[in-house]
């Protein structure tokens, strides 16, 4: 569990629970924000293979969604209201 306080949760904070979990050897993150009255949350799994759909290869559009601004295909964010 990665606890911020942040004004959002950013790529930086999902990229330093993946390091926390490759240094680790564990799979599974929850990064929470408190900052605001609804808290804010990612799940971040790490180390499950990705299924490529179509063309794409899965490792190129993981690592193209770390570097545009996009969640992680395998982060899942709360719901938002």
């Amino acid at each position: 569990i990665e606890l911020k306080c942040a004004e959002h949760l950013s790529n930086e904070h999902t990229a330093q629970c993946l390091n926390y979990l490759r240094a680790s050897d564990r799979t599974l993150c929850l990064l929470v924000n408190f900052q605001k009255p609804k808290v804010e949350w990612k799940r971040i799994v790490h180390g499950f293979p990705i299924r490529a759909s179509g063309a794409q290869d899965a490792s190129k559009r993981a690592g193209r969604a770390l570097t545009t601004g996009r969640a992680h295909p395998m982060v899942h964010r709360a719901e938002s209201e």
